[in-house]
């Protein structure tokens, strides 16, 4: 079918509620998907997050989750400067899609994509952690529409389906000097995918 991305594997039905988003059983038996490419929910949880001066072992709940939501509030904003600014120039980003660590440049354009293409996407962070003065550890919800076509990755070329996803991850995020300089996020790819209409069901 023109427009969708083959996956040889009976798929379940997916919707955009969370629990649904993370439920594996709704893949039946995975044998292939060619979804390694992609490139579009980079840095969600490391730029929604601030450095160990104010996320530290032994601040308060909500006071982690306030620093968290600030940072979530520079992602939202689209300002791919300000989200820079929140990574040490040597920092590295690993997610599902990236097949191992990759600099911070290929994320901001990774975003960039994503912005363009989900103009109402937005991240609002679930839970907070921070088991030591240079690691926080954040649950998050990202949501949008596609409403324009991605320049690049796989999704390159194919008519936007209109349709809204919603999709839960996790980072893990270490610091240095106040800013973040390694962080590594899971979210379900198949998932995301799913609900923007390009898996073809067999």
């Amino acid at each position: 079918m023109k427009g969708t991305i083959p996956v040889f594997a009976p798929i379940g039905s997916f919707d955009s509620e969370l629990g649904n988003a993370m439920n594996a059983t709704n893949i039946k038996t995975l044998l292939y998907t060619p979804l390694l490419a992609i490139a579009t929910l980079g840095a969600l949880g490391g730029c929604a997050s601030e450095g160990p001066s104010t996320a530290t072992r032994g601040a308060s709940p909500n006071a982690a989750m306030l620093r968290a939501n600030e940072g979530a509030a520079v992602w939202n904003s689209h300002n791919l400067d300000a989200i820079a600014q929140r990574f040490q120039p040597s920092a590295t980003f690993s997610s599902p899609i990236t097949g191992g660590a990759v600099p911070v440049a290929r994320m901001l354009t990774s975003l960039q994509g994503l912005f363009a293409a989900v103009p109402d996407a937005r991240v609002q962070v679930a839970s907070v952690a921070t088991p030591d003065e240079e690691t926080m550890v954040q649950q998050w919800v990202v949501n949008g529409t596609w409403t324009a076509p991605f320049s690049s990755g796989v999704l390159a070329g194919v008519p936007p389906t209109g349709k809204t996803f919603t999709v839960p991850g996790a980072s893990f995020i270490k610091f240095k000097d106040g800013k973040i300089i390694s962080e590594t996020q899971y979210y379900d790819q198949l998932a995301y995918m799913a609900q923007l209409g390009v898996l073809q069901k067999k």
